[in-house]
Parts: C-alpha cells; sequence; structure tokens
C-alpha cells in the first residue's frame, strides 16, 4: 500500500496524508515498521509526517499475521459499503463544510469568548445550555414550526404570537418573573 497516494488512515478526514515531510523516505506503509516486525517505527513516522497525522498513524494497530491488504469502506466498523454508511459520510461533510463556513465568519474575539464562557464556575449543563441558545439549536415552538414538526408556534404563557427563543428568554413577561 502507498503511503502518500492510498486511502489508508481512518483518523483523518481525507484518509490520507495532507503532507510528504522532507525526511520522508518510506514509500510504502510496511516501510513504516521495525524492521522485520509489524510495530511501527515511532521515528520513522514522526519524520514522515505532521505531528496530527503521525499521531493517528500510530493509533492504527497493524494485523500481527501477515496478510495482503484489502479494500474496506471506511466509514463502517466493519469495512462494509452501505447506502446508509455513505448517507451519514455525507451528511457528516455536509455539517462539516457548514461549520467550517461558520467559522470563517467569526473573529477571534469571538473564540475568546467562549473560551471565557466554557471557564465559567458554573455546572457544564449552564454552559451547554447557553452554547445551543447562541448557537439558535434549543427547540423553541417557533424552531419546532420552522421545522415542519410543530402546526403553531405562538406562546403558551402570553399567548403571543411567536414562541422563539429570544421571546421565552428576555421578552416573555411572565418568563421574566424568573
Amino acid at each position: 500500500m502507498n503511503v502518500w497516494e492510498d486511502n489508508w488512515i481512518p483518523g483523518l478526514r481525507s484518509l490520507k496524508p495532507l503532507a510528504r515531510m522532507p525526511k520522508a523516505t518510506a514509500v510504502k506503509v510496511s516501510e513504516l515498521f521495525i524492521s522485520g516486525t509489524r510495530v511501527w517505527d515511532e521515528k520513522k513516522v514522526y519524520n514522515s509526517f505532521m505531528t496530527l497525522e503521525a499521531a493517528e498513524v500510530l493509533k492504527i494497530r497493524p494485523s500481527t499475521c501477515s496478510t495482503t491488504d484489502v479494500l474496506a469502506w471506511a466509514y463502517e466498523r466493519n469495512g462494509v459499503y452501505s447506502v446508509r454508511s455513505a448517507y451519514h459520510a455525507l451528511k457528516q461533510d455536509q455539517m462539516a463544510s457548514a461549520m467550517a463556513k461558520g467559522s470563517e465568519t467569526s473573529s477571534s474575539n469571538n473564540s475568546s469568548f467562549w473560551s471565557r464562557i466554557w471557564r465559567l464556575n458554573v455546572p457544564p449543563k449552564v454552559r451547554v445550555f447557553w452554547w445551543r441558545v447562541m448557537h439558535g439549536s434549543l427547540h423553541s415552538k417557533y424552531e419546532l414550526k420552522r421545522r415542519h414538526v410543530a402546526e403553531e408556534c405562538h406562546c403558551e404563557m402570553c399567548a403571543d404570537q411567536e414562541e422563539s427563543l429570544f421571546h421565552v428568554l428576555f421578552a416573555c413577561p411572565i418568563a421574566r418573573r424568573f
């Protein structure tokens, strides 16, 4: 198996290394083992790959018996392709792309803001709650209607037309009492 051209590193999104380090000499995966064994030569691995890629390579447990390589679908534990696993792989890719677009627009000030939030001395569920509020992932009636789960979106407490997250947390006169 070719180190640089074949998909063989399951922990990497691309399944293969992104860059070849200047000291890299191995062409075949078997050349990354200690000679005569099926044990990774850690020095050679770290000389061949970037640190994160090397760590993913070292997580792979080589078979103790010498067998020929087989093709396997990386997105299933059993290595067998299914429409279901392909769907999940595409959805993960779609979500990763959406998150990348979102992070492109966020500034470094935003990341320092979130680091301060995560360091607050409050129960973890409070931090998670506010993270979900700020990312619009709590299910208000408005959000459920938008997703075609509920048929109406009025506030049960004050009869306002729209029970959005903002309404529930800040605008609802009944919720403000709490």
